[in-house]
């Protein structure tokens, strides 16, 4: 969550502060900084330390995240394009490496890596960009695919141990200016690790019992992704009454 803030407050000093809410396993540890101000004041010995919600306080939770809209309005229209210029489909993986005499702590004693379309990132010796600009040879490669190379069920339940291993590679997607890109991102259930990137939704039929929503996603097959308009997503958020 990125967060705007407005100094317009009195010169001083003033605690910064967060908390997590969940109920699984996490650092409980909470998070602080102070903000001070520039100017001629006397700050104090010890700055005011918020009162923050428990870390169970659904009805704390659920007041605060009711409060999050889109601009979306006359003043701050959200034009999607209507016309596409590339599409991509990206599958996200947990996979991994081998290590010598498999001393590593992963699987096997092998290591994690993640993939991007089973491509795991190699670090070039040179920064992509001032390897383009410069006109740099050998240090990465544009063929980034646009789907992945092998088409499975991503969310089952057993997948094959041969998906694991990734091709170790530096590849970037080249794109005229001004282009108009789709991107799919599809997370993968390799090492059961389907929840282990930021870019996910539970689904397909997700009950948040505890903040009273639920959300209900319907998927169309991969191979409906070459033809747009035949996507269809939807996701609908019900405000149910909380268990």
């Amino acid at each position: 969550m990125d967060v705007l803030i407005k100094a317009n407050q009195s010169p001083s000093h003033y605690y910064m502060a967060a908390r997590a809410y969940s109920g699984v396993v996490y650092d409980n540890t909470t998070t602080t900084a102070i903000i001070q101000y520039n100017g001629n004041y006397t700050p104090p010995s010890t700055p005011a330390f918020p009162n923050l919600p428990d870390y169970n306080d659904t009805d704390a939770t659920t007041n605060f995240t009711r409060q999050l809209k889109a601009l979306a309005s006359k003043d701050h229209p959200i034009d999607v394009p209507k016309t596409v210029d590339v599409q991509m489909f990206v599958t996200i993986s947990v996979n991994t490496l081998p290590c010598a005499n498999n001393s590593c702590d992963g699987p096997n004693g092998s290591k994690l890596a993640a993939s991007l379309n089973n491509i795991s990132f190699v670090h070039p010796e040179v920064d992509l960009l001032q390897a383009y600009y410069r006109k740099l040879v050998g240090i990465y490669e544009t063929d980034f695919p646009n789907m992945p190379a092998t088409v499975f069920n991503y969310t089952a339940d057993e997948l094959s141990d041969e998906l694991l291993l990734p091709e170790r590679a530096t590849k970037a997607k080249v794109i005229e200016y001004n282009s108009t890109v789709e991107i799919v991102f599809q997370g993968t259930n390799l090492l059961n690790a389907a929840e282990n990137h930021p870019m996910h939704l539970h689904g397909d039929h997700y009950d948040n019992n505890e903040l009273g929503q639920e959300f209900q996603l319907q998927f169309v097959p991969v191979d409906a992704l070459v033809t747009p308009s035949r996507v269809i997503i939807l996701l609908q958020i019900q405000q149910n009454a909380r268990h």
